[in-house]
């Protein structure tokens, strides 16, 4: 619940969440890196973690469950969630994140390891050069940690992963220059900085919003800053209670499907979409059914639809659905 997010936030080490039976806000405490002290009543089988330990008790037994780091599954999905509560999820950053979450001022911090491809030894080497004195621009960066066995395929993964994006360049600045700014850094781990020109960068149009989203997924396995439903004024899902029992039109991406059978034999299906502040349960009732052949897994789609809520939980009976091209 958001009042167990808030207890999170609020106490960043050890977090008694006694009572709760919410896997989520498990798996949210072990990607952050906390250690959740107490346990009741969870049912451990449903957990998808790896190391670290929580302590589970009933009435009749008190055990300590080894668990720690999620499955891409898990992640992308408690990622979600934590949008649609209102936390904001910061993608990886050269001079901010470490090897685990941590938490900021404006929101959660994802680590470096987060990034496909980018190593324990590499991250390592960053984030020892870096308690000298944080990196003031992508050519210091890259001069700092040249020879340290960090290769040019990991700098680019590192330039797609978008950690220097804050240092102001757009990523395909830095990949045009990169070559250049290796020879420098070579020549400067040979005679010093003081005998060798700074090399300018080689300014550029960034890349096409399709290849970058497409790099996102090969890194993360998810999209992190580039979303494709971002750039459509629609109803957003974390804005989506604001919406109760009126008709709304929204932008998602389609992550599960989900058919039954009704008692009548008749099918439905239940939806899963995500946009880049959240994610929201969507139901198709049998006289709308025709649109569940036209749509797949990874379809970016245009929803037509009545907000209702089941539970605690807000929803989207839909009327219509369109298929955007991405």
């Amino acid at each position: 619940s958001s009042q167990e997010i808030e207890l999170l936030l609020n106490q960043p080490k050890d977090v008694d969440l006694k009572g709760t039976r919410d896997k989520a806000m498990l798996e949210f405490a072990y990607a952050t890196g906390m250690r959740v002290t107490e346990i009741i009543s969870l049912n451990i089988e449903d957990v998808n973690l790896e190391s670290a330990s929580v302590i589970c008790k009933s009435e009749t037994k008190q055990r300590t469950i080894p668990l720690g780091s999620l499955s891409l599954k898990a992640l992308k999905e408690y990622i979600d969630e934590a949008k649609t509560l209102g936390l904001k999820i910061l993608k990886p950053d050269i001079n901010k994140s470490t090897d685990a979450y941590t938490f900021e001022e404006d929101g959660i911090r994802m680590p470096l390891t987060i990034i496909k491809n980018i190593g324990p030894v590499a991250i390592k080497e960053i984030t020892e050069e870096r308690k000298k004195s944080e990196f003031t621009d992508f050519t210091d960066f890259v001069s700092r940690i040249y020879n340290k066995g960090i290769n040019t395929k990991t700098i680019e993964n590192l330039i797609y992963a978008g950690v220097f994006d804050e240092m102001g360049e757009n990523r395909n600045t830095l990949l045009v220059s990169l070559k250049n700014v290796l020879i420098y850094a070579e020549l400067v781990s040979g005679v010093g900085d003081a005998l060798v020109s700074k090399p300018e960068l080689i300014k550029t149009e960034e890349l096409p919003l399709n290849e970058l989203m497409q790099k996102e997924i090969e890194l993360f396995g998810f999209y992190v800053s580039n979303h494709p439903a971002s750039k459509y004024n629609c109803v957003k899902f974390n804005n989506i209670k604001e919406y109760f029992d009126k008709n709304i039109e929204t932008v998602g991406l389609l992550e599960k499907i989900k058919t039954i059978k009704t008692k009548k034999g008749d099918t439905m299906a239940f939806l899963e979409l995500t946009d880049e502040t959240g994610v929201v349960s969507a139901t198709i009732f049998p006289n709308r059914i025709i649109y569940i052949n036209q749509i797949k897994t990874g379809d970016l789609l245009k929803i037509y639809g009545h907000v209702e809520k089941r539970l605690d939980r807000y929803q989207i009976i839909i009327n219509k659905i369109e298929i955007i091209k991405i």
